[in-house]
């Protein structure tokens, strides 16, 4: 996870869909409704972003209602997803719909198109042994494990106790020499208002690696 290139894109889950449009005969204005995998509000997210879903699309983007609300991860929800579209379907509410899924640090994709008619292209031409890649050729992102000076922070979140208080921040980010960190705060009602009132994502934070708990500690700026 700390090596992604990228934390607000998924290369491989737009190559996915376009896989399956293509395969469909579809394109992607050509369908009526969505139901995106949403383990988190990041996941429907970054899925409108790779799959080109505009923020006025009137298009619904689930039709189950979300995981968030179906139980949790582990609970099938995505076959849940494929037989609710197939109903909707059937019953001419919708003709064409396409159910996304994900797993683990949302690296593994999946994308179907389901439909009311058959495709019109030949499925001779799907070749189930493509394995191309989306990232092929980028290299892995340089870590640093223990980072001291000045860093950007690219993505991070509160970690809260069981008693429902934060605990402590969790900082990825960049070093001023382009090297991956992985930063904790520390434990301070000030840091933890300063991160949750807004977006921090590009402010500097100071760095510096404590050797007694083996751990870099992040001081926002």
């Amino acid at each position: 996870m700390i090596q992604k290139s990228d934390f607000t894109s998924s290369p491989p889950l737009g190559a996915a869909v376009e896989k399956a449009l293509d395969r469909a005969a579809v394109r992607l204005e050509d369908l009526d409704c969505f139901d995106l995998y949403s383990c988190f509000p990041c996941a429907v997210s970054m899925a409108k972003k790779m799959i080109g879903i505009q923020e006025d699309d009137p298009r619904p983007l689930t039709l189950t209602g979300g995981l968030g609300f179906f139980g949790g991860p582990g609970n099938n929800y995505s076959l849940h997803a494929v037989a609710t579209l197939a109903e909707k379907i059937t019953q001419g509410d919708y003709s064409k719909g396409l159910v996304t899924a994900l797993g683990w640090f949302m690296h593994k994709h999946a994308a179907g198109v389901y439909g009311s008619e058959p495709k019109t292209r030949d499925i001779g031409r799907d070749s189930i042994q493509d394995q191309s890649s989306p990232l092929a050729g980028k290299a892995p992102e340089p870590i640093k494990a223990e980072a001291s000076g000045p860093g950007l922070i690219e993505t991070y979140t509160v970690i809260f106790s069981p008693d429902q208080t934060p605990s402590y921040g969790l900082i990825y980010g960049k070093t001023k020499d382009s090297h991956r960190f992985i930063a904790r705060t520390r434990q301070d009602p000030d840091v933890f208002k300063y991160l949750m009132q807004k977006s921090r994502v590009g402010e500097k934070v100071n760095l510096r690696f404590d050797g007694a708990a083996r751990i870099n500690l992040a001081e926002p700026e």
